[in-house]
């Protein structure tokens, strides 16, 4: 009983750890897709991607923080496109 009331306490906490790790690994993943030249092909995957599953493309920020292992659509575009300006800005 003492053991299921614990890891009820803890399963969020780690839950919430494990899907801030994976956000952050998607991040790096897009990155690298940039830097090999990638960038506008993975935005136009993503967008096919979230409509096709019909993705809420503006959660609320709590439950993405909670739930969401992936960044949102939105996060992700504007990550890669920053990226992308930032590559060209090195080229020169």
């Amino acid at each position: 009983m003492i053991l299921s009331v614990e890891f009820a306490i803890i399963a969020p906490l780690l839950g919430m750890f494990m899907s801030y790790r994976s956000r952050v690994a998607e991040y790096r993943a897009d990155a690298q897709a940039v830097k090999e030249g990638y960038g506008p092909a993975l935005i136009s995957a993503l967008k096919v991607l979230a409509r096709g599953n019909y993705s809420n493309l503006s959660p609320d920020p709590i439950i993405v923080k909670l739930q969401y292992s992936h960044p949102t659509l939105t996060d992700r575009v504007s990550a890669i496109e920053e990226k992308e300006k930032a590559e060209k800005i090195n080229e020169y």
